[in-house]
């Protein structure tokens, strides 16, 4: 039997990972780690919007970048 796959919108995926993270994550990071990372299945849904795979959002976890030393 074939398994259904759930797609959800950038804001949901980037709402999931900062939950799931403790940061912000922003919509244009989830993008990212879709198209150039290859780490989130992805689909268009119009000529405008994709969708995300949510089960390949849900197994990543996004560590915070550190704060640049403002000293310098």
């Amino acid at each position: 039997m074939a398994r259904k796959e759930e797609w959800i919108s950038g804001k949901e995926a980037a709402s999931l990972l900062s939950t799931k993270s403790g940061h912000e994550v922003k919509q244009s990071y989830v993008r990212y780690l879709a198209y150039k990372a290859g780490k989130i299945g992805h689909r268009e849904r119009d000529g405008r919007t994709s969708e995300y795979l949510k089960g390949d959002v849900l197994k990543i976890t996004v560590a915070a970048r550190g704060k640049k030393d403002e000293a310098a």
